[in-house]
């Protein structure tokens, strides 16, 4: 089950922490289907984690605190953080304090994957353990770093992203102690193996299917990424890291950004050699936390310049024929280097972008916006997009946000225009 409570002041908020029993009284609801297609299904999403009702709540009552050690050094991360948009998200994970429209500036440019708790974040913790006990011998600091990962897991709640990285690194770090010589892709595979196995519906997390897809794609394209001259290798590792993500964000999320590829180049050497590394230095030295802010202005002040360019934004719909076809047009490609493998996925894509005008019928989309309903009307050869009505909501500052699910089905349909807006 999952609750939502509008609280009326802050203190019930100050005094709640992870891992705290509560009393919570309310109305039970069975959470809705998207009603329209190609959109982010939440009652689907919900059942995918086991959970089949939601609860409006409205009281809430602390009956016990806990006395869990674990949750007892969770909690004083949590108010070391104060509520620091950018510390809650590299130290917890939880990215609900980054304001909703430079989030979306991070999704436009293709770089929001660098807030997500993943491999970087996994990769750079565990550098940091064996360097403090290199010392050591290889089993015990392995053995370290395996149990300080789990304990960190536990802390950030486990999303799918990081439970494919832990699991990935644990083997790996066995693999090394006991010389199995595994290769990285026979440990891909074994990881992939035991998640399902303890959970078989995180194959439809996308933080998971994200996750799967561009280190399976790093992994088989090791050759072509090592290079003796860093930079190229960078590109490179950019480019693959591109190609291999990219089907999941058109099938997803209907949109890509091609400038993502640059765009990364510089944001994941900043955020992960600068701003990853001072987010953790400044829980524990708070004076650096002035120079964490300063580096997290410029990171925002620059994303919400370039997300302003949107003539190398793409827009179209795939499905999941077309998503598997690529992949194994990709996979192919990298293993046997044949140009007309590259070119049958170029095909793919322009048969796609062109499809609509040389539509000759007229379509008349119906939207369910909550409130009523909202019309897309698209005449032959996508001469003219017209929309009746657009659904959304108010938010605080009253600014107006068109339905969230109506311009996801438009990205869908490929529009990047509409013609003509009725209101009524």
């Amino acid at each position: 089950m999952v609750g939502t409570y509008y609280y009326k002041s802050e203190d019930i908020l100050n005094n709640i922490e992870y891992g705290d029993k509560v009393f919570v009284k309310g109305n039970l609801n069975m959470p809705n289907n998207s009603t329209v297609p190609k959109t982010f299904n939440y009652k689907k999403y919900l059942n995918n984690k086991y959970i089949y009702y939601s609860l409006e709540v409205s009281g809430i009552e602390i009956v016990e605190h806990s006395n869990n050690i674990l949750y007892k050094f969770k909690n004083k991360i949590n108010k070391r953080i104060n509520n620091n948009p950018y510390l809650k998200t590299f130290i917890l994970g939880d990215k609900s304090l980054i304001d909703d429209n430079i989030y979306d500036s991070y999704q436009k440019l293709g770089i929001s994957h660098l807030f997500a708790l993943s491999g970087m974040h996994v990769g750079l913790l565990s550098s940091i353990i064996l360097k403090l006990f290199k010392k050591t011998g290889k089993k015990t600091k392995y053995f370290i770093v395996d149990i300080i990962l789990l304990i960190y897991g536990f802390i950030v709640l486990f999303p799918a992203s990081i439970k494919r990285c832990i699991t990935f690194l644990i083997i790996s770090n066995f693999n090394e102690v006991f010389e199995l010589e595994l290769s990285s892709i026979k440990i891909l595979l074994l990881t992939i193996s035991i998640l399902i196995f303890l959970n078989i519906n995180i194959i439809y997390d996308i933080g998971f299917i994200y996750s799967i897809c561009t280190v399976g794609g790093i992994i088989v394209s090791k050759e072509f990424i090592d290079d003796v001259n860093s930079f190229k290798s960078a590109i490179k590792l950019s480019l693959i890291a591109f190609l291999f993500s990219m089907p999941v964000s058109l099938w997803t999320y209907h949109e890509i950004n091609l400038l993502s590829i640059i765009y990364n180049l510089f944001y994941v050497p900043f955020v992960s050699l600068l701003v990853y590394p001072l987010s953790l230095l400044s829980l524990l030295i708070p004076l650096l936390l002035s120079v964490f802010n300063f580096l997290i202005s410029i990171l925002e002040k620059t994303v919400l310049f370039f997300s302003h360019i949107k003539i190398f934004n793409v827009y179209m719909g795939f499905n999941i024929y077309e998503l598997f076809i690529i992949y194994l047009l990709l996979i192919l490609f990298i293993l046997y280097r044949k140009k007309i493998l590259l070119m049958g996925i170029i095909f793919i894509f322009i048969l796609d972008v062109s499809m609509p005008y040389l539509d000759n019928n007229y379509y008349i989309n119906y939207f369910d916006v909550g409130q009523g309903d909202s019309s897309l009307i698209v005449t032959p050869n996508k001469r003219d997009v017209i929309l009746i009505d657009t659904g959304g909501r108010a938010n605080r500052k009253d600014s107006y946000y068109v339905s969230d699910n109506v311009i996801s089905y438009i990205k869908y349909m490929g529009i990047y225009k509409i013609d003509y807006i009725i209101i009524t």
